[in-house]
């Protein structure tokens, strides 16, 4: 060994206990930094991470406190428009899931499938098949799954799937032009797209000779990725009826288009093509809500404390009767909405969540990091690796990389150039009118809907329903017969005659009002969401 050149040289790796030469080709870079540079910088992305307040420098916009009293007492989910971004940021901070309507420039004519597979149609897959009997996966071509898929339901007789298309490959390389199309029909793009400067995961470095490999590590996996499923729910068959010789079976359970499951980053999902134009039913839990069904399923299945999340197995999909028991046991009401062709809706972390599609449908998906929900990426981080499920974000690498993307930035003097394009105005950009006019409406909504404030007859009530926070409709007052009527017909709820009466005789406060409505209602806003989307 002494006798050698130091480039022949052997040692021994403490590990592995395997001796390597001392050539080149044996060693992977890690890091240019020193020890005493990377605990700096480390000790600066925590300092970062736990004590950042998000958005303290900004000014909510318009609506933002109606939507967001909306979403946490009613289960509104959310609609903007794909320009409302300060509104998305905003609602975004709080874990709050949106859906985006009216996408521009997705070209829905190349996600037809016979568009979409052109010149990849012999490429062999993994298909779903869901039958009476449970679910198998069979190899085959895209050919062979797109005649199953565009067949008619009563002559497949069962549900058919394509998840995580394409399954190793990326979508970029494979679909570079439908790439394309989808970054730039993104809602938010500073948020959601795999460029954005919001997006933590795109400061990742790459390969500056122009692939997309990554050169720091391995490359987040966020995808895009496609899923095709068809209509969830098997076909009906004709059974001996009591009113006729024959009727159709009601097949009302669902097996999950996409079972019940949670995300450790954000995602954006967009409905590029639906062949039935039926639809698909979400189900999505707010974040604070995961426990209480992770212990209602617990306790229902009869799981061991001890096992594996049953959210994150994605064996389970809630079915009506299993909302009704989270409510009546646990007070939750998740929220229920049907997304449609041409819509995005974006999900937060940490949010359980759930698919069941009407019609044959085509979705695309990809992930993203946002500051925001950093604290709960870490939380779910160690989740997953209780129970043993591989971190393809690499959070602590995304981490990484932004912080010190953005310090080389701001070491340059470029993060200046960048804030031209921030979406999110700061308090210093807000016309000092703007600025006289929100202080004047806070200051008349606080005289008005003090916590103090007594309502009595003669004053007249305030409507209690969220929606009615918001514009002329938070200053208009009724009596209490009025009131009762406005309810009734405007917000569709049923309170008896009676119950009103009660309540009308004890006079109390506009909060104590507003929780007295929202915890009778509640149980009637379950109902009419699963009556509405048919759950």
């Amino acid at each position: 060994m002494e006798n050698q050149p130091p480039h022949l040289q052997m040692f021994s790796c403490k590990y592995s206990h395997r001796e390597y030469s001392r050539g080149g080709h044996n060693f992977i870079p890690v890091t240019r930094e020193t020890s005493t540079k990377l605990e700096q910088l480390l000790g600066e992305v925590e300092l970062l991470s736990s004590s950042a307040l998000v958005f303290s420098e900004t000014s909510p916009p318009p609506r933002f406190e109606v939507l967001v009293h909306s979403a946490r007492a009613l289960r509104d989910t959310p609609l903007l428009y794909p320009t409302e971004s300060s509104m998305f940021a905003h609602l975004w901070a709080l874990s709050i899931p949106v859906v985006v309507t009216e996408i521009q420039d997705y070209r829905p004519h190349i996600w037809q499938p016979r568009v979409f597979f052109k010149g990849h149609e012999d490429d062999v897959v993994q298909i779903t098949i869901q039958t009476k009997e449970g679910m198998v996966e069979r190899q085959g071509t895209l050919e062979d799954f797109m005649q199953l898929f565009e067949m008619p339901e009563r002559e497949r007789g069962y549900i058919v799937k394509l998840k995580d298309y394409p399954p190793a490959q990326s979508f970029a390389n494979v679909y570079h032009d439908h790439f394309l199309v989808f970054q730039h029909a993104l809602p938010f793009q500073m948020y959601t797209a795999e460029s954005g400067f919001y997006n933590l995961a795109a400061h990742f470095p790459t390969n500056q000779a122009g692939g997309r490999e990554a050169v720091g590590g391995i490359k987040p996996d966020i995808g895009p990725k496609m899923y095709f499923a068809s209509a969830d729910h098997l076909p009906k068959e004709p059974v001996p009826c009591v009113t006729s010789s024959v009727c159709m079976q009601d097949n009302s359970e669902r097996e999950g288009s996409t079972r019940l499951h949670l995300d450790m980053s954000g995602a954006v999902n967009i409905m590029v093509e639906d062949l039935a134009g039926q639809g698909a039913l979400w189900t999505i839990f707010a974040a604070e809500d995961t426990d209480k069904v992770r212990h209602y399923l617990r306790h229902k299945y009869r799981l061991d404390p001890s096992s594996p999340c049953p959210i994150h197995s994605q064996k389970y999909y809630l079915q009506k009767s299993d909302l009704r028991a989270l409510f009546t046991q646990a007070r939750v009401i998740p929220y229920i909405f049907t997304q449609r062709k041409g819509e995005a809706v974006c999900i937060p972390a940490g949010c359980a969540h759930q698919v069941s599609n009407n019609g044959a449908c085509i979705k695309i998906a990809a992930d993203f990091v946002c500051l925001s929900q950093i604290s709960t990426n870490r939380r779910l981080k160690q989740e997953f690796h209780m129970d043993r499920i591989e971190d393809v974000l690499g959070l602590d690498l995304v981490m990484w990389y932004a912080w010190y993307s953005l310090q080389e930035q701001q070491r340059i003097g470029s993060v200046s150039q960048q804030q031209q394009f921030v979406e999110t105005p700061s308090c210093q950009a807000i016309p000092a009118k703007r600025k006289a006019a929100d202080i004047a409406a806070y200051r008349a909504r606080k005289r008005l809907h003090g916590p103090e404030k007594k309502l009595t007859a003669e004053e007249g009530y305030f409507c209690p329903d969220p929606r009615c926070r918001y514009g002329a409709a938070s200053k208009r007052t009724y009596s209490w017969i009025a009131l009762y009527q406005h309810i009734a017909s405007l917000h569709r709820r049923t309170i008896p005659k009676e119950v009103w009466r009660a309540r009308g005789a004890s006079p109390s406060s506009r909060d104590e009002l507003d929780n007295w409505y929202i915890a009778y209602v509640q149980e009637q806003i379950l109902e009419d969401a699963l009556k509405e989307h048919r759950c």
